[in-house]
């Protein structure tokens, strides 16, 4: 027998959450493609600036940049999809909370060393 209710209300719920990270995959999947895309000289998207992409990183900021953006790439691809997947349930709500927190930490660390870079702060 089938208790409506409770199926209803828990299959829903694994919906909203399937949409959720399967959203996210698809957003981090556009991000990755993007800064692959520009890394090899595309343009779209940046504007007119002369120079808009940064050379190689030969500064301590300018790799803090690079670790920063690789390591978004590296939890934006497994945060979404142990979300999605059933080998994410391995994995333990507060590690994926921990990841996800690790992400906005990084978009903070991210946004502090673009700022420094603009106001050309000498921290390193």
């Amino acid at each position: 027998m089938i208790n409506s209710e409770s199926q209803l209300n828990g299959g829903e719920e694994q919906n909203r959450i399937l949409w959720a990270g399967s959203a996210s995959l698809g957003w981090v999947i556009v991000f990755i493609v993007f800064h692959v895309y520009w890394a090899f000289g595309g343009r779209f998207g940046l504007g007119d600036a002369s120079a808009p992409l940064p050379t190689f990183p030969h500064r301590v900021r300018a790799w803090l940049f690079t670790i920063i953006v690789l390591g978004m790439f590296v939890l934006g691809i497994i945060v979404p999809l142990a979300i999605v997947q059933s080998w994410g349930r391995v994995f333990l709500r507060w590690m994926l909370l921990t990841a996800a927190t690790q992400m906005v930490m990084s978009v903070f660390s991210l946004s502090i060393v673009l700022w420094l870079a603009r106001n050309n702060k000498k921290i390193f």
